[in-house]
């Protein structure tokens, strides 16, 4: 089951055998399996919180200007589709088709 984290800062973003770790590139896959790293995806504007659907394709961001879809095998960011925006946090609910978020 996928975790969330806080990205203000450095933060590992789980799936069930990837982790993505913030740093000053953006978000770096590293796959812990076979132990190797992929090209960073870079930060999508202002987003403060992410959370990682089962499956680990699609991520979720909420930022200043709302929830945002983030595909992970392209890096591209969806426009945003809520307006509820600077949440503490964002998880997704047991079938990954609810989010949640805590402000």
């Amino acid at each position: 089951m996928p975790s969330t984290g806080s990205c203000g800062g450095r933060c590992a973003l789980m799936g069930p055998a990837i982790a993505y770790v913030s740093n000053a590139s953006g978000w770096v896959l590293f796959n812990l399996l076979s132990h190797t790293v992929s090209r960073a995806i870079a930060y999508p504007p202002a987003v403060r919180a992410v959370t990682v659907v089962p499956g680990g394709t699609t991520a979720y961001g909420i930022g200043q200007s709302g929830i945002v879809a983030i595909d992970l095998r392209t890096g591209s960011m969806g426009a945003p589709f809520s307006r509820v925006s600077n949440c503490q946090s964002i998880s997704t609910g047991g079938n990954g088709r609810t989010l949640n978020v805590a402000r």
